[in-house]
C-alpha cells in the first residue's frame, strides 16, 4: 500500500513507475522530487500488440527461449497430462502474464541472452510442469528403458544448459565485437532438438496408448 501512495505521488498513479519517467526535474532539499508527468500509464505502455511485435516473437524471443528456457516447450505436456486438475491451471494462470507482457514488446530480445530475464519469473511454473511429463514415463524406474528415458532427458537439459550458459557469459565478455546477434553453439542447437523429440516421442506415445487402453 505505501509503495502505491508512493507511486501515485511521484508518478501521478499507483500503477505508474518510474519505468515511464525520463527526467527527474527537481529534487529539494528534503528530498521530494518533481517529476514530468508520464505520457501514458502503465497499461498503455506495456500492451500494444502489434504485427511487428509478433515478428519480434518468430525472429528474437522465441529461437533464445527455445535453448536458454527449455522447460517453456516442454510444460505443455505436463497441462495435456493433468489437464482436469486445478493445480496445473494455477501455474497456467502463473505463466500467463509475463507471457503476455513481454512478447508484445518489440524491443525484448534485441540484446540477446541478456533480455530472457524478463522471461524468468515463467521458470519455476514450467519447470514443474515439465518434471511432471519427464517423471510420467518413468515412473517405474525398476524399468530399464524408463529409467534410461529419465536420465538420458536430464542429461539433455543440463548439457544444453551448461552449452547456452558458457555462450550466454562469451557473448557478454565480447558484446562490443560480436554486436546483437544471438548465434548459439550448433551443438547447443541439436541437444535441444533431440531432447524435445524424445519427451514428445516418448510421453505422447504412452497417452495414446494409455486412451487406447481405456476404450
Amino acid at each position: 500500500m505505501y509503495r502505491w501512495l508512493q507511486n501515485a505521488n511521484l508518478f501521478g498513479g499507483p500503477l505508474n513507475s518510474g519505468y515511464q519517467t525520463d527526467t527527474i526535474i527537481e529534487v529539494d532539499e528534503s528530498g521530494n522530487a518533481t517529476i514530468e508527468t508520464p505520457d501514458e500509464t502503465m497499461l498503455e505502455q506495456y500492451f500494444h500488440p502489434s504485427l511487428e511485435g509478433f515478428q519480434n516473437v518468430i525472429d528474437r524471443v522465441s529461437p533464445q527461449l527455445f535453448l536458454l528456457l527449455p522447460t517453456l516447450f516442454i510444460a505443455p505436456l505436463g497441462c495435456i497430462l493433468d489437464f482436469k486438475k486445478d493445480r496445473v491451471w494455477l501455474l497456467v494462470f502463473w505463466i500467463i502474464p509475463t507471457l503476455f507482457i513481454y512478447t508484445q514488446l518489440t524491443w525484448v530480445g534485441q540484446v540477446p541472452v541478456e533480455d530472457m530475464r524478463y522471461f524468468l519469473p515463467v521458470l519455476p511454473p514450467t519447470a514443474i510442469l515439465s518434471a511432471y511429463a519427464i517423471g510420467h514415463n518413468a515412473k517405474d524406474l525398476k524399468n530399464g528403458s524408463a529409467k534410461s528415458l529419465l536420465f538420458i532427458s536430464l542429461a539433455l537439459l543440463t548439457i544444453t544448459g551448461f552449452l547456452m550458459a558458457h555462450y550466454g557469459i562469451n557473448w557478454q565478455i565480447h558484446r562490443r565485437e560480436l554486436g546483437p546477434i544471438f548465434y548459439p553453439p550448433l551443438m547447443a542447437i541439436l541437444f535441444a532438438i533431440s531432447l524435445y523429440v524424445l519427451i514428445y516421442s516418448k510421453v505422447l506415445g504412452k497417452i495414446v496408448i494409455e486412451w487406447k487402453e481405456k476404450r
